[in-house]
């Protein structure tokens, strides 16, 4: 489901950067997840209640994966992770 659109940003703004200042503009009206729920993001993005990020300094990306299987349990989660954003990319067609 898409969730927010805004168009006054130029197409070269980094979509860090809008993310973070509509989540601080009250007028945004940015719905925030629900208790439980989160919202995917990539490792540009800060930690945040509510927002999934990877584990950083670990392999994150899928391709990573392919020669060498997850040590620890913080790499099995950054490659679900991975696979999900990939899903969700392609959905998107990003």
């Amino acid at each position: 489901m898409h969730i927010h659109h805004d168009t006054r940003w130029e197409g070269s703004a980094h979509d860090t950067r809008v993310f973070l200042l509509v989540l601080r503009d009250p007028e945004m009206n940015f719905p925030k997840p629900p208790p439980g729920k989160y919202y995917v993001v990539d490792s540009g993005y800060p930690q945040m209640n509510g927002f999934l990020g990877p584990y950083k300094g670990l392999r994150q990306h899928f391709q990573q994966y392919r020669r060498q299987e997850p040590r620890n349990e913080k790499e099995v989660f950054n490659q679900a992770h991975s696979s999900l954003r990939s899903v969700i990319e392609r959905t998107f067609g990003v």
